[in-house]
């Protein structure tokens, strides 16, 4: 069984071990400080001094009470060595606002509404997750954020406490503990509170000293997963203050833009959107009228060369209504429509085009629409043409 110092103390990086096994590039220790992959939480990074070798370690598994450390390399300490060990601090402090937001942001929801339960938790990236039951709202994670930073402003000190099974009783768990026999709990402690604790759950992950540290806890967005839960998206500690800050900016940058301010934006872009919208369907209602123009009277086979794509979708709608006429429509981007309102397939023709032009498509017989480079696209459309018309 491998001693994990993490679990007394989170801020300890340094140590010195034995090596107790081998196996290929991975090392087990007698004690470590560095953290496995668990219950959500990445495993630790860092490295070894052993002799003259700095060896990195890069990963770190836990099985059967041994961990095991993976070694960048092909250079490992023997069996009965001592190692140095030094634990990435910059990468262990911010698994530890990670883990400590999610704790915090958990209890926050339950508080909110009884109902809302973790089922499952991931912090592997810098955009964290917790599945929660319950079908919680935008409102209700605005809610939780207040009561998640109302408990970060207070600075409230993180604990850890050993327990067995039968002393459970005495704490305020936010969920049943999933490990049996000795079990490690993270508090919270509020000497507000009637319990004296504001959040107590069983985990062995690393956790700062007090919420304070976590700094700040943000909702990103709601996500429906399976199993009728709710994905909360969130973000903690330093990279929170990161994207917040650079939002802040890309706002502020976009804001200036459009000669507005950030506290106006919204409503700005929102104009803007209403006017595109707008001006897309005069647009398009344009393009509808020049296609009428276009082929107005027009029976038989025609080709049209279209100044832009923008047209082709306006232009198949008339052309496909026309009576009698075969028609194929080309952009200088390489699109190509055939529509059919007579015998002839426009998707067979299509496919004759494509063929000669090295192009994709397909489509029905009265509308078919594919693409292929220009130049080619060009020369087989008028060779198509010769055919269909002698």
């Amino acid at each position: 069984m491998t001693v994990l110092l993490f679990h007394e103390d989170s801020y300890r990086t340094s140590f010195i071990a034995t090596v107790t096994h081998t196996e290929g590039n991975r090392v087990a220790l007698d004690q470590t400080a560095f953290y496995a992959e668990a219950g959500g939480q990445n495993a630790d990074q860092g490295f070894f001094v052993w002799e003259d070798q700095r060896l990195s370690v890069t990963d770190v598994q836990k099985k059967n009470g041994q961990v095991w450390h993976t070694i960048e390399g092909d250079v490992i300490p023997e069996v009965g060595s001592y190692v140095h060990g030094e634990v990435d601090w910059s990468l262990r402090y911010q698994h530890m606002q990670r883990h400590s937001g999610e704790h915090l942001l958990a209890q926050a929801f339950l508080r909110v509404n009884p109902e809302f339960r973790v089922q499952a938790v991931s912090m592997r990236s810098s955009e964290c997750t917790l599945d929660l039951s319950g079908n919680p709202t935008e409102e209700d994670a605005r809610a939780a954020e207040e009561v998640v930073m109302r408990s970060i402003y207070r600075n409230l000190p993180f604990h850890t406490v050993w327990v067995t099974g039968a002393e459970l009783q005495q704490y305020p768990l936010r969920r049943p503990p999933q490990v049996e026999g000795r079990i490690r709990l993270v508090c919270v402690m509020d000497r507000m509170d009637r319990t004296g604790y504001w959040e107590v759950s069983a985990c062995g992950g690393t956790h700062v000293n007090r919420t304070g540290e976590v700094g700040a806890v943000f909702i990103t967005k709601l996500e429906k997963v399976a199993g009728g839960l709710t994905r909360v998206f969130f973000m903690t500690g330093h990279e929170a203050y990161r994207q917040l800050t650079q939002t802040y900016r890309d706002a502020r940058t976009l804001a200036t833009s459009f000669s507005t301010g950030i506290e106006k934006l919204t409503e700005r872009v929102e104009a803007l959107r209403t006017e595109a919208l707008d001006s897309r369907r005069k647009l398009a209602e344009a393009h509808e009228a020049l296609s009428v123009s276009l082929l107005s009277g027009k029976t038989g086979v025609q080709v049209v060369p279209l100044a832009d794509s923008d047209m082709l979708k306006p232009f198949s709608k008339v052309a496909v209504a026309q009576p009698d006429l075969l028609c194929v429509a080309y952009t200088p981007d390489g699109r190509v429509v055939v529509t059919s309102s007579t015998k002839a397939s426009a998707k067979e023709v299509l496919a004759e085009i494509l063929k000669n032009a090295g192009g994709k498509g397909g489509g029905k017989p009265d509308l078919a629409q594919g693409s292929a480079p220009f130049e080619p696209l060009e020369r087989a459309i008028h060779l198509w043409r010769e055919g269909a018309t002698t």
